[in-house]
């Protein structure tokens, strides 16, 4: 036994050649000791060398081919244009950004944003809001509030709160500017009325014709007090006192200053039938607002066409007889004046009373009548006139006392009263004694 080891049991460093080799021909296949044909498929073992991938070879074609070979390299650019490292070609070879406009940053820049802070708009717009009232501020905090709005959609800024703040508020004042605007203007008016002049309408006293037109518009503060013999609107008949120490509302205080106006109409004018028909009678009475230290009303006529002359009528210019009439039968004239002015139904006290006023102002026109020194005490107008005042206080009772169930009873009496009232006989007497004897058309105090 030895110590050295079997030559014949190692594996040799060197694989032996494969034991195979291509069939001879077979016309050489029977020589003796002739070396075989190389054969072009034979397999050929890798060799181990230190390279991973093995040694570089030539690309061997199949048999029959003919491509040509190209020599095999480690590096695949070694030949080519990459050949020794990155590309060089070209206008941006190396680093894109290494020269040109944008060397050393990106290709594209925006413009530079503008530093944060408050929208000034907005900060405008809050301050003119809040002090929006004097002379007229409100108005351009509202558009400096939405322009603001519309930058700071854009623009990274503080503000939108005041922008909006400033907006409201602008608002506000615009809706007390609206609500101001009548009292702005009936004040500018009235400083204008008292800057040239006039006299207070709560002032005017019977007698004074007033320049300006009344009755039919917004009541003046002043007016401008002319001759009656030039031309004029209106003319005061009236003044009356009115009552009470609160306010009394418009629907009352209205009806009780028409019934206080009618006395002194036919005091001042006796005979209203001489009335022009584009006259009418009309009133100014204090408001709410004037009532604790105003309660006087103003009676007076107005017309819209501007005339001339007044409308008092003196006791010279009628004849004892006339006058006497027009006396005798002012009280009547009254009391008709007087009717009431809502519906029947709805005001059945008030139409009953009115029936009995009628009924006792046409008993005291007869107890007038027959004092009035006639010309002719016969007359038979007077006579017609004696039964036709006796109709009224017929109609005037009778509506007095129908009860207010009896609706169709109470239009009945006042139709009754109605037609009775300044008749064809009252017209017939005062063409007899020489005074106008066509009715007017309406009653100027009814108006």
């Amino acid at each position: 036994m030895s110590s050295e080891p079997d030559q014949s049991s190692q594996p040799s460093a060197t694989p032996a050649a494969a034991d195979w080799s291509a069939p001879a021909d077979s016309a050489d296949s029977g020589a003796p000791g002739a070396a075989p044909a190389a054969d072009p498929y034979a397999y050929v073992p890798p060799q181990v060398t230190d390279e991973p991938y093995g040694p570089a070879t030539s690309y061997q074609p199949p048999h029959g081919a003919s491509y040509p070979a190209a020599p095999f390299t480690s590096d695949p650019y070694a030949g080519g244009p990459y050949a020794g490292g990155g590309y060089t070609g070209g206008p941006h070879a190396g680093d894109p950004y290494a020269s040109g406009p944008y060397a050393g940053g990106p290709y594209w820049q925006g413009p530079p944003l503008p530093a944060p802070g408050t929208n000034g708009l907005a900060v405008a717009s809050l301050v003119l809001g809040i002090f929006g009232l004097f002379c007229l501020a409100w108005t351009l905090g509202l558009g400096l509030g939405i322009a603001a709005l519309r930058q700071l959609k854009r623009r990274p800024q503080r503000g939108k709160g005041m922008a909006v703040a400033g907006i409201v508020l602008s608002s506000c004042w615009a809706l007390v500017t609206l609500a101001l605007a009548p009292f702005v203007v009936a004040a500018f008016e009235e400083g204008v009325e008292q800057s040239a002049g006039g006299v207070a309408v709560f002032d005017l006293k019977a007698g004074d014709c007033m320049k300006e037109a009344t009755g039919r518009r917004a009541v003046r503060a002043r007016f401008t007090v002319v001759p009656c013999g030039e031309p004029h609107h209106g003319e005061v008949f009236g003044v009356a006192h009115l009552p009470g120490a609160d306010y009394p509302g418009t629907s009352r205080l209205e009806r009780t200053v028409s019934l206080q106006c009618i006395a002194p109409q036919y005091a001042y004018t006796p005979d209203h039938w001489t009335i022009p028909a584009t006259v009418e009678s009309t009133t100014i009475y204090p408001d709410r607002e004037a009532w604790p230290a105003t309660k006087r009303a103003i009676c007076l006529f107005d017309s819209e066409e501007l005339r001339t002359g007044t409308l008092h009528q003196e006791q010279s210019r009628w004849t004892a007889e006339q006058y006497g009439y027009l006396e005798a039968t002012r009280e009547l004239d009254v009391a008709l004046a007087g009717a009431p002015t809502e519906e029947l139904e709805d005001a059945t006290d008030d139409y009953q009373e009115w029936g009995r006023t009628v009924a006792d102002a046409a008993t005291a026109t007869k107890s007038k009548l027959a004092k009035v020194a006639w010309s002719h005490p016969g007359r038979p107008e007077l006579a017609d006139l004696q039964i036709e005042l006796d109709r009224l206080v017929t109609q005037g009772k009778k509506l007095n006392e129908t009860g207010d169930e009896d609706v169709d009873a109470l239009y009945d009496a006042y139709d009754g009263l109605d037609q009775n009232a300044n008749g064809e006989a009252d017209a017939l007497l005062r063409q007899a004694i020489g005074l106008r004897s066509t009715p007017p058309d309406e009653h100027p105090s009814q108006v």
